[in-house]
């Protein structure tokens, strides 16, 4: 097994704690470099992970880092977020009616 890339260790460890350790350490690694997952700017990738960091430490899958909390923070204040929220709100408000 490589243990020297996480990338190549997710896909072949047979123990999933492991491959979940090593998945995290990963990300909190990128994360604790750089604002982004990819670098300087915010990419679909920040978006799948944020979203995935916020419901997995929601319900206590991961730990909530302060590097995770501000990863979550970050896509959370996007102008997207908000147009996306706007929107799911008025759905909610027309099937309630």
């Amino acid at each position: 097994m490589n243990t020297s890339n996480p990338r190549v260790t997710f896909f072949h460890s047979p123990n999933t704690r492991s491959t979940g350790v090593l998945t995290l350490s990963a990300l909190t690694g990128q994360l604790a470099q750089r604002p982004y997952l990819l670098g300087e700017r915010f990419s679909a990738a920040d978006v799948l992970w944020g979203t995935a960091l916020a419901w997995t430490t929601m319900f206590k899958l991961v730990p909530e880092l302060p590097v995770i909390r501000a990863a979550i923070d970050r896509v959370a204040a996007g102008p997207a977020v908000a147009r996306a929220q706007q929107k799911d709100a008025e759905i909610a408000a027309r099937q309630a009616s």
